[in-house]
Parts: C-alpha cells; structure tokens; sequence
C-alpha cells in the first residue's frame, strides 16, 4: 500500500511541474517549439514534459533553466503554490 502511495506522490509531483514548466513558458510568451530550441530538448518531448508524462532528469532541468533565464532552484515548484492547487 504505502509504495502505491509513493507512486502517486511521485506522479501528481511529475504533473505539477508540468503544470509549473507551462506556466513559465507561458509567462514568458514562448510556445513549445521556442522553449525547446533554446534549451536543445525536442518539442514534443517539451508537451510530455509539461502533461507530466516525463520524470526529468538533471541534465533537461539545467537545459530548462538556461532556456527560460532562471535559476535551477526556482525552476521547480513550491508544494503550496496557489497556481498548482491539486484536484481532490
């Protein structure tokens, strides 16, 4: 039980920062293709990135970060962002 908890944890964290990577994007009036160029990283995978269907590693995070002009730290969302309220 408590490993499909965990994974599910894990889950709605990969769509949060989907959600937190398009809200980014978008406030910067990129669209995906854009933001995939600069960061080097092909644009459909940038859409998997964003629905939450990727678990991003290291490497994409720094590449996402150099492409929107931002810190690593402030490219991942904070658990109680109003922007990211989770459906019950």
């Amino acid at each position: 039980m408590e490993r499909s908890r965990q994974r599910a944890d894990a889950e709605a964290r990969l769509r949060d920062f989907g959600r937190w990577l398009r809200l980014l994007r978008q406030s910067r009036q990129l669209s995906q293709e854009q933001l995939g160029d600069r960061a080097g990283i092909d644009r459909a995978v940038i859409g998997r990135i964003e629905r939450g269907e990727v678990n991003v590693g290291i490497a994409y995070l720094w590449q996402l970060a150099d492409a929107l002009e931002m810190r690593v730290q402030d490219l991942l969302p904070a658990d109680d962002h109003p922007l990211l309220k989770r459906d019950s």
